[in-house]
């Protein structure tokens, strides 16, 4: 007769077998885990890709969980990066979004989420989904503008196949040293940066559905200098100053949108990101009802009106309200994607437990979109 063991022992061991194994997959060190000078959590789930870019980004990035009272994690990931609207390895973000698939906090942090946890009498709740609804807004997430990582796993509980084959074409920074802005995107200096940002882009009215005629260019607009560079003869100073307004540089725009909220009845932020290729699922990495993200290099701001602190239009009819037969439409012909083309799984009921344990309660599809 087999001599009855504590279950909970049990689960600390194996918890912390899994704990010294991902240690060593991220290079930590016992004595390091520690130290409260450089003590930090990682959490990740599935395998995300390119680790060792991964763990370079996150030794610099956590300097700012030091010195930002408001920033509660780090992500490695941005939900808005496609090959279209991604430029620079440096550059950070603030966003209100959900941590995922790569992410850092710091014990503190860790610590004010455990005490808005999820109450154990509570049942059907997605926790990153809790810690977003119930934390984000006093506190904010950092981003990186080239994701670092991407979920690599099949369909599962929160990912469906297609949702995986989108994330397949989304870019990897391949640049290991990258010495990251952190200075940016401390709160001060970021809202400094983000309102001058915005009073100086230029306001896109939107006048024909953006899906025909695309609100922004698809170049990087070029400093108009360069006209004197390439051009062998002189250049009339009058006729540089004509053109002036369509070569500056870093020129960016913002879009004000009637988006009350995130829901996506309201169709102007579903339109808007079909229209230019950006996440059109939901707008959860938004920073208090504006995302931001730059397009083939030109910055561009999207403002939900009325209720964001940065919706100030000039004039209020610059705000771009979508219809139903807009969304319609923005489905069928929204902006050209790389063919999508991929075997991915789904998740099907399992036959036993033992099944859903090893995982094989899945249906594979290959899959083909152009």
């Amino acid at each position: 007769m087999e001599v009855p063991r504590r279950k909970g022992r049990d689960r600390q061991k194996r918890f912390m077998d899994v704990v010294r194994k991902d240690m060593m997959v991220c290079g930590v060190r016992e004595e390091d885990a520690r130290s409260m000078a450089i003590w930090r959590r990682v959490f990740h789930y599935d395998d995300p890709n390119g680790r060792g870019r991964m763990k370079k980004y996150f030794h610099q990035a956590a300097k700012l969980l030091k010195v930002d009272a408001k920033a509660l994690f780090v992500n490695a990931f941005n939900y808005n990066s496609y090959a279209h609207t991604v430029q620079d390895s440096k550059k950070l973000y603030r966003a209100q979004g959900i941590p995922g698939y790569g992410w850092m906090t710091s014990r503190r942090g860790a610590g004010e989420m455990l005490k808005n946890w999820v109450n154990a009498n509570q049942s059907g709740v997605v926790w990153d989904w809790w810690i977003r609804r119930r934390m984000m807004g006093t506190w904010d997430m950092i981003i990186p503008e080239v994701p670092r990582t991407r979920h690599m796993g099949g369909g599962g509980v929160h990912i469906t196949g297609y949702d995986q084959i989108l994330f397949a074409v989304q870019p990897l920074s391949k640049i290991t040293h990258v010495e990251l802005d952190i200075k940016s995107v401390t709160e001060d200096t970021y809202t400094r940066n983000l309102l001058q940002g915005i009073s100086e882009s230029v306001t896109v009215r939107i006048r024909r559905h953006p899906c025909d005629v695309t609100p922004i260019p698809e170049r990087k607009v070029r400093p108009y200098s360069f006209l004197r560079e390439r051009c062998l003869e002189p250049i009339d100073v009058r006729v540089i100053k004509e053109l002036k307004f369509l070569f500056q540089t870093g020129k960016s725009y913002v879009i004000y949108i009637h988006q009350p909220d995130e829901k996506r009845e309201h169709h102007s932020y579903y339109v808007i990101a079909l229209c230019l290729g950006i996440n059109d699922r939901d707008p959860h990495e938004s920073y208090y009802l504006m995302t931001t993200f730059p397009f083939y290099g030109n910055q561009v701001y999207v403002i939900f009106c009325p209720n964001s602190p940065y919706c100030q239009p000039r004039d209020p009819r610059v705000i771009y309200r979508a219809t139903e037969d807009d969304a319609t439409y923005a489905r069928i012909n929204h902006y050209p994607r790389a063919e999508l083309k991929m075997s991915y799984a789904l998740r099907r009921p399992p036959n036993d437990p033992e099944d859903e344990f090893k995982l094989e309660n899945r249906h594979i599809i290959k899959y083909t979109e152009i």
